[in-house]
C-alpha cells in the first residue's frame, strides 16, 4: 500500500516544520516548498495525493497557484487545502470558484491540522 504524499506549499518555514512533523509523525509522507516556483516544479516530479497551500506567497499568490493547478488534468481531483491567515469574504469566494477544497485559517491547532488532512487522504498504511 502506498502512503500518501503531502505536499506543503508555504514560505513560513515554522509553520512548515509543524506541518511536516506532525504528518511525517502520522505516518504521511511530506514534500515541502518554499514558493509557488518550488510548488510547481514538486507536482510535477512527484505528483502529491494532497496539497496544503498558502495563500500568501512569493512570485505568485496561492490563489494563482490553485488556478494552474486545476488547469492541469492530472490535479484537477488533487484536494487543495488553503491555508491562509485571512477569512476575508472575497479570497473565500474566488478560492471557491477555482475548486479548492477546504481551508485551514491561521493560526490553527495540530488537532484541526491532522482532521482536515484525514478527511481527504485515506490513512497511512501501519
Amino acid at each position: 500500500m502506498k502512503v500518501p504524499l503531502v505536499l506543503v506549499i508555504d514560505d513560513d518555514r515554522e509553520i512548515v516544520q509543524l506541518v511536516e512533523v506532525t504528518l511525517s509523525g502520522l505516518g504521511y509522507s511530506v514534500q515541502v516548498a518554499y514558493d509557488a516556483r518550488q510548488g510547481m516544479a514538486s507536482v510535477f516530479s512527484n505528483p502529491p495525493d494532497l496539497i496544503l497551500l498558502d495563500l500568501n506567497l512569493p512570485g505568485r499568490d496561492g490563489l494563482t497557484l490553485l488556478r494552474d493547478f486545476r488547469a492541469v488534468p492530472e490535479l484537477e481531483t488533487v484536494p487543495v487545502i488553503m491555508i491562509t491567515g485571512t477569512g476575508v469574504t472575497d479570497v473565500v469566494s474566488q478560492a471557491i470558484q477555482n475548486k479548492v477544497t477546504d481551508f485551514i485559517v491561521k493560526p490553527f491547532s495540530v488537532e484541526l491540522l491532522v482532521e482536515r488532512v484525514a478527511k481527504w487522504l485515506p490513512p497511512p498504511p501501519p
